[in-house]
Formats: structure tokens, sequence, C-alpha cells
């Protein structure tokens, strides 16, 4: 799918969210998310991780704040580049979902069975406004 769904002009373009949709919020002040991962197996029972663990700003998207938006941004597109580099900062490129995926899948799934949290959002946001742009909007 990842071959088939690879850009926005033709078929059009698949963005993955690590383990879920979910993984925009899987966010708190307390946990390291360079380094957050979960279990890549069929019954994880993700929501409710996230519930428990994810500080209750983050929990419902329709009250998410700029500055919250913004924090998400960086954070997650931090971890991209992190997941793809080794560099935990914010990219200066876009990586290809393939990329992404293919990074995960040698350093998380195949080692132990684990995902590194992401979210796909900030890097559709990231894809279609470019680096100069998200930097820009949040003030990098």
């Amino acid at each position: 799918m990842l071959e088939i769904f690879d850009e926005e002009t033709n078929l059009g373009k698949l963005y993955i969210s690590y383990p879920m949709v979910e993984s925009i919020k899987h966010f708190s002040k307390t946990l390291d998310f360079k380094n957050l991962k979960v279990e890549a197996k069929e019954n994880i029972k993700y929501k409710k991780m996230v519930s428990e663990e994810s500080d209750s700003i983050y929990q419902q998207y329709s009250k998410y704040t700029f500055e919250i938006w913004k924090l998400l941004l960086i954070t997650h597109l931090s971890k991209m580049n992190y997941i793809v580099t080794d560099n935990f900062t914010l990219p200066k490129k876009s990586f290809s979902q393939r990329v992404i995926f293919l990074n995960q899948k040698e350093k998380y799934i195949d080692k132990d069975s684990n995902v590194s949290v992401l979210s796909g959002f900030p890097v559709f946001m990231f894809d279609y406004f470019g680096f100069t742009k998200v930097s820009n909007i949040i003030g990098c």
C-alpha cells in the first residue's frame, strides 16, 4: 500500500499513525516521548493506555489550543526525524511514509515487536506546508 499510495496527485498518499490515530494525544509532561513505544500486537489496548498515560489536556482534540498543536507538531516531527536519522530535532525535510515505516520496522518492530509512537497528522502538515511555512507557524 505504501508503494501504491505514495504521492498526492494520482492515487493519493497514505499517512500512517503508529500505532493508531490516538497517538497524537499520547502525550504527557512526564512521558519520555522521544523513546515512547508500545507493543505492536493485535490485542494491545492502546486507547485505554492513552487515556491512562496522557495528561487530560491532550484527551480531546476539539479543545486543543494553538499552543498545544504547536507543541505536538514540534514533538511528533522531531520524533519522525529521530526514527529516521536518530536526531530528535525538527527536521529540515520530510521523509516518505515508506522510509518512516522501514525505519520503524528495522529499529523497533523487528527488534522487539514494538512500534515507536508517532502521529501521521504532523507529518501530513509538514509534507503539505513544507519546512519554511511550518517553521514560521511554530516559531522555530
